[in-house]
């Protein structure tokens, strides 16, 4: 599973499109809550946490960061702040009607959401 936020940080960086390692700012999505990452399963959340501490230790500590290293570690505690599966419903048909209005399709796109799609499709129907 990717986790591009990271992968967006060294590009910038590496590129030189980004001057200083600790010049990296990013909102938490927080509404709507079923856009956000609390809607992710828990081997989702634990992927991107595990993936965020590899950016750390990679990336920032032999980059001197300190800024960047407060910022990712405080992403890992948002990431668990709230657990809203049920939420996921919600989420697959937004990205239904998002795909209609692109043409296109978010599972090929972001195939890391076919893990969400799994798990609701194990959930037994009410």
């Amino acid at each position: 599973m990717t986790f591009d936020v990271v992968n967006l940080h060294q590009y910038l960086y590496n590129s030189g499109l980004m001057k200083d390692v600790d010049f990296i700012f990013l909102n938490f999505l927080q509404t709507p809550r079923e856009m956000s990452v609390w809607i992710l399963d828990k081997k989702t959340k634990e992927a991107a946490k595990e993936n965020i501490r590899n950016h750390i230790d990679t990336f920032l500590i032999p980059n001197r960061s300190k800024k960047a290293i407060i910022f990712y570690e405080s992403l890992i505690k948002y990431i668990d702040l709230y657990q809203e599966q049920h939420l996921i419903p919600q989420f697959l048909d937004s990205m239904r009607r998002f795909d209609k209005i692109r043409n296109e399709s978010v599972m090929e796109t972001f195939p890391e959401f076919q893990r969400i799609w799994n798990v609701i499709k194990k959930k037994p129907k009410m």
